[in-house]
């Protein structure tokens, strides 16, 4: 068993030897970038199927991906080789997985052009122009706006003159699009690639955030360091944040924190980080419900006062500067008409298989749908009212959020609410579905955008059957092995 002292020489030889690796296989890929018939704008690079030869500089990222996958491997033998010896096992988990971010963030290329998209929304506010109603294209913009716009041009919100649009409408929320705007603004006149990487940059200090958080809300739970782990050194975590930066790791953040702070009972905090998550991405707006009930039940009038003002209050702020109809509620409108729920699709494919029932129209299988969340919200904030937690309904919660939208790997960042539920299955079940998801990546590398939906549910169903097969004795032996399943 190695000792502390050469697994972190090892560590950072290896994040040397990594970062150097990934900096000369970057130059290399630019000396051969942009393969020919290159359709979109030099200054947006990103892998996509339907570049001809891209695989010319794919083989550069599967060179870092090597090297990313051996550094992992390496930092979770390296985390039960000497877990005992340390006297914080948080610690040394979050030094890991800061190693892996660090390593991550030197990827040559994102998996994703959402970052770009990040970038564009920032640059119009900074010119003053309204996001959630996008100038068109015959107005003067900035080059980089019209570069972007080669990526994020095709329209999908249904306006009559979304084509001649430079961008599609914002689709997240307002307090996302204020902050990326002040965080890029003394980086506006950088490169598009830059302003991107920079946004790598901060998703990967929000996941060590979200991880500090999680350390924090785990604190019941007897597995609390199996559980931060999981999350903390997880690869889909890793890669959807500091490779393709998206945005719903700080709409967790924000909710994590949210519940922290209604533990300890700042619920004026509760209501302004509450706002915050929701403002940056709708995902976790079901679960703050139970966060509204348990200040109405706290004795006197003060908690609801302060939790009820400050949530709506910051979110009204915030969508003053763009109109609070349209930062709002059409933001909702257009991610339900440009991303709608892959079952959605499925259970209208069956009903026009199914002649007796093609009196049911296909909209009631979504408003069924929502219904159910709402319902299960409910449910939730009923139990909170009595002071019990039903954890089948949580986990419903969860899944319904998941896959409320076309399946995107990212979108497992929604099934981390699962690690809070205190029993032996929960673990298992956020680690096999979240490990299954990252599967869906292989869609930037095959002709089919939609990986095959029942290949993925196997591979959940598998993965998380032999997880709990493994994980299931240790939780046997937890008061046997303190250190990777206790705090």
């Amino acid at each position: 068993m190695l000792g502390r002292r050469p697994v972190l020489m090892l560590c950072a030889a290896l994040m040397v030897l990594s970062v150097t690796m990934i900096l000369a296989g970057t130059e290399a890929m630019r000396a051969s970038w942009p393969p020919p018939q290159w359709p979109f704008s030099l200054s947006v690079p990103f892998v996509n199927r339907q570049i001809p030869q891209a695989s010319m500089w794919w083989r550069f990222l599967l060179l870092w991906e090597a090297v990313w996958s051996i550094a992992l491997i390496c930092a979770v033998t390296s985390l039960v080789a000497t877990a005992r010896r340390y006297a914080s096992v948080a610690a040394l988990i979050l030094f890991l997985q800061a190693v892996l971010l660090g390593i991550a963030l030197q990827a040559p290329i994102p998996l994703n052009s959402d970052q770009y998209s990040y970038v564009g929304i920032a640059e119009l506010v900074q010119q003053g122009y309204n996001p959630y109603n996008p100038p068109l294209r015959s107005e003067p913009v900035s080059a980089q706006l019209r570069q972007i716009s080669t990526v994020w041009g095709k329209q999908h919100e249904g306006a009559a003159d979304a084509s001649r649009r430079v961008l599609t409408r914002d689709r997240y929320g307002p307090a996302w699009t204020l902050a990326i705007a002040a965080l890029l603004f003394p980086f506006r006149n950088t490169s598009v690639e830059v302003q991107a990487h920079l946004l790598r940059v901060f998703a990967a200090l929000g996941t060590l955030g979200c991880s500090v958080m999680l350390w924090l809300s785990l604190r019941p739970i007897a597995w609390r360091c199996a559980s931060l782990a999981a999350f903390a050194l997880h690869p889909l975590i890793i890669v959807q944040t500091a490779i393709d930066g998206h945005n719903d790791i700080f709409a967790l953040f924000f909710g994590l924190a949210a519940y922290a702070s209604v533990a300890n009972k700042r619920f004026a905090l509760a209501g302004i980080l509450a706002a915050l998550s929701i403002g940056t991405k709708l995902t976790f707006a079901p679960y703050l419900l139970p966060l509204v009930v348990y200040a109405a039940i706290m004795p006197g009038t003060g908690a609801l006062l302060r939790l009820g003002t400050t949530l709506p209050g910051t979110l009204l702020i915030t969508a003053l500067p763009f109109g609070v109809v349209r930062a709002l509620f059409q933001p909702m409108a257009d991610a339900r008409a440009y991303n709608p729920s892959y079952l959605f699709g499925l259970a209208e494919s069956l009903l026009r298989r199914l002649p007796a029932l093609q009196w049911i129209h296909a909209d009631w299988i979504a408003q069924l749908y929502y219904a159910a969340i709402v319902i299960l919200a409910l449910g939730l904030a009923a139990a909170t009212a009595f002071r019990k937690r039903i954890n089948i309904l949580e986990a419903a919660m969860v899944f319904l959020i998941f896959s409320a939208a076309r399946f995107e790997p990212w979108y497992a960042v929604n099934l981390v609410p699962l690690l809070l539920i205190r029993t032996a299955w929960s673990l298992p079940l956020f680690l096999g579905v979240s490990l299954a998801a990252q599967y869906l990546q292989a869609n930037k590398f095959t002709p089919v955008y939609e990986p095959p939906f029942f290949a993925f549910i196997a591979l959940a169903i598998v993965t998380t059957m032999l997880t709990f097969l493994v994980t299931g004795r240790a939780f046997r032996k937890t008061m046997s092995n303190p250190y990777l399943l206790r705090a």
